[in-house]
């Protein structure tokens, strides 16, 4: 089995050559739009919405989705 490091911590390091070849390759597709990240759901009450997002995840209610909570809008803070 060949085992192949992909921290981030290695494209400063033995990975230079790799990861920058890679990171430019990856600001061509994302300009191209052949990147592309996931849809973004807005989760409403900030922090106080985690407890309606973990459920949403428990009953695969979540694909391609990134779950995303706005700390300004919890109501406590």
């Amino acid at each position: 089995m060949h085992v192949i490091d992909t921290n981030v911590g290695s494209a400063y390091g033995k990975n230079s050559a790799f990861a920058t070849e890679y990171f430019k390759l990856l600001g061509q597709w994302i300009s191209q739009g052949k990147y592309k990240p996931n849809k973004v759901k807005i989760i409403p009450g900030g922090l106080s919405g985690v407890e309606e997002g973990l459920k949403l995840l428990q009953n695969n209610k979540v694909n391609g989705e990134k779950l995303v909570y706005r700390i300004a809008e919890t109501p406590s803070l």
